[in-house]
């Protein structure tokens, strides 16, 4: 803010802080005047922001292998295989007994509780391979990619449990990148954080 006085601009200055209630200015007994009005006129007519709810979908999820890649012939999106193993997310199924070698498709399914209808969205930061993810047996979103995050907002889902299943395929051929010619192994999994968001 700027002062005028006798045709010739006063070097006279002020920052105002709407967010915290605060100012700062030269030190003039003019800007200390205005700024003792500004301090005790300063409300709010507006929401300044909201923060999402988040809910971090990590800790055990259940696993089912599917090496003859038969699970999207037989739906398991839709019906889930009964009999399955628990492994943590974040984490890769190479980790788990019996299965460091193993490279091809896995099913991982987990559910959530929303409170009452919302808009969300599901952010995976990180899936090894080729990754599908279905929601309530509808496909939602797909990526490839093992380091890179995706999401996908799905708007007005009902009150209530929900079944989140991600099919994932980190099998390597000539055709993919990277591929089967390198010097190092292709984990498989949901490597990083899950988050659901209410928007």
């Amino acid at each position: 803010i700027w002062f005028q006085a006798k045709g010739r601009r006063l070097s006279c200055w002020t920052v105002i802080w709407p967010a915290k209630r605060q100012t700062a200015h030269c030190g003039s007994e003019a800007c200390s005047i205005l700024m003792k009005r500004v301090e005790t006129d300063m409300t709010r007519t507006f929401q300044e922001h909201r923060i999402r709810r988040t809910q971090k979908l990590d800790g055990l999820w259940d696993v089912v292998l599917d090496p003859e890649n038969v699970g999207l012939q037989n739906h398991w999106y839709m019906s889930f295989p009964v009999h399955s193993r628990k492994s943590y997310v974040p984490g890769c199924w190479n980790n788990d007994i019996g299965l460091y070698e193993y490279e091809g498709v896995a099913w991982y399914r987990t559910h959530f509780l929303l409170d009452k209808p919302q808009h969300i969205r599901l952010l995976f930061h990180s899936v090894s391979g080729q990754a599908d993810v279905y929601l309530d047996g509808s496909r939602i979103c797909g990526h490839y990619g093992s380091f890179t995050p995706f999401e996908a907002v799905v708007p007005g889902v009902q009150a209530g449990y929900h079944e989140l299943i991600v099919r994932i395929d980190n099998t390597h051929d000539r055709q993919t990148i990277p591929s089967t010619r390198v010097d190092w192994l292709h984990y498989g999994g949901i490597f990083r954080s899950v988050e659901l968001q209410q928007i």
